[in-house]
């Protein structure tokens, strides 16, 4: 799933992945400042760290506006996933 723009996209056009400067999916990496920062030192897409979709469909969104982000939280109060407006249309998740 890529989140903004290329959503709209056809996943399967590889076209999209040509040329791209990555931050590449990696185990216990891949939290919100490290893509971050990976962004800000130039990278096209960012993977998320890996999050079971039936953990993250059990979530509620919040908004925090004092860290500009877009937090999916569980019933028991921990931030299960974290988003920013800067990785629209380059977050993978």
């Amino acid at each position: 799933l890529i989140l903004g723009y290329w959503a709209e996209m056809n996943v399967k056009d590889e076209s999209i992945y040509r040329h791209a400067v990555c931050l590449a999916p990696m185990v216990r990496a891949g939290c919100l400042p490290l893509r971050l920062l990976a962004i800000e030192c130039g990278a096209d897409l960012v993977w998320s760290e890996e999050v079971i979709a039936s953990k993250l469909a059990d979530t509620t969104r919040v908004f925090d506006p004092h860290a500009e982000t877009t937090n999916f939280v569980g019933k028991a109060g921990q931030v299960v996933f974290q988003t920013h407006r800067a990785e629209r249309g380059r977050l993978v998740l």
